[in-house]
């Protein structure tokens, strides 16, 4: 493995961090995790990297917490952890298209191997220290959605050249369907990336994950909607998603703990079956308090994966 850029320190430190315990991690265990530390010859120059790098986090908004070792001269008795909101999504701030665009590439760049090998042999570290969970994963870092979905480049494209798409669109229980579409934007909602596009001068909205076949550019231009029609579909959408309400209770310190932020939280969603996705992904660490039709579709789906491997 080769040496590590700055970048690629502070991202490894800040796994490190997401996946220590409750109680924290000390500032050995770091040093000794992170192989950026290593490539200093001596422990002066470590420390003076690491406190520069403690820095450069809350300059970046990560929220860095100390916990203080009570008038203790040992130095492990002072440990790092992050705050529960550290990855609380700022108020206010919305996405355009560029913002997208950008946080595509960095997505791509965590799915190379390359950092997807440093971060997973600072982790197996720290599990050595008894200093991670065992079932600890970087989930909570890893964007799970914006490289997956083949259809969010050539949407992105289209959008920017005001051209027309077509798609082929299933719906839950149905048949593929081609659609020619005039998208609009694409946003982050409910944990889905949505289009929103008109067909046959209708402006609806179309999840991503929902699309089985890749977007094919057209080259006739897209109709036009002006803010009124486009708020009007805005607001239509967040009252959908109002209507789709769940109570969880999650796991402290889990995966689902990290990605709901909380140990009872209530989430909206915007597809069942895809939400219910989700929630078995993240196994045991979920429980389903409401709504009931919820809980029994996943309770169902997990009998079918039952039956077919029995």
């Amino acid at each position: 493995m080769g040496k590590q850029t700055p970048a690629e320190r502070l991202f490894t430190l800040t796994c490190c961090l997401v996946a220590a315990q409750s109680y924290g991690v000390s500032k050995r265990q770091l040093l000794e995790s992170v192989s950026g530390y290593a490539e200093n010859k001596t422990q002066e120059a470590r420390d003076r990297m690491f406190e520069r790098d403690k820095d450069l986090l809350r300059a970046m908004g990560i929220q860095l917490e100390v916990i203080d070792g009570e008038g203790s001269d040992d130095p492990e008795a002072t440990r790092y952890r992050l705050t529960k909101q550290a990855f609380d999504w700022p108020k206010d701030f919305t996405l355009n298209e560029r913002h997208m665009q950008l946080l595509e590439l960095a997505a791509k760049a965590w799915n190379h191997q390359s950092l997807g090998q440093v971060a997973q042999s600072a982790l197996t570290r720290m599990r050595a220290f008894g200093a991670a969970f065992e079932q600890q994963s970087l989930q909570v870092v890893s964007p799970r959605l914006f490289a997956k979905d083949p259809n969010f480049t050539p949407i992105a494209e289209a959008i920017d050249r005001g051209v027309q798409i077509e798609v082929q669109y299933q719906k839950p229980e149905s048949t593929p369907e081609l659609k020619h579409l005039s998208p609009v934007r694409l946003r982050f909602k409910a944990g889905q990336w949505l289009l929103l596009a008109s067909d046959s001068g209708e402006l609806k909205n179309y999840l991503l994950r929902r699309m089985v076949s890749k977007a094919a550019l057209s080259e006739l231009a897209a109709e036009r909607f002006d803010a009124v029609d486009i708020e009007a579909a805005e607001l239509s959408l967040e009252a959908h998603i109002q209507s789709q309400q769940a109570t969880l209770e999650l796991r402290p310190g889990s995966e689902a703990w990290y990605h709901f932020g909380g140990d009872r939280v209530q989430v909206a969603y915007m597809d069942q079956e895809l939400f219910a996705e989700e929630l078995i992904d993240l196994g045991m660490d979920v429980k389903i308090l409401e709504p009931k039709s919820l809980s029994e579709y996943v309770t169902k789906q997990l009998q079918a994966v039952i039956e077919s491997h029995a």
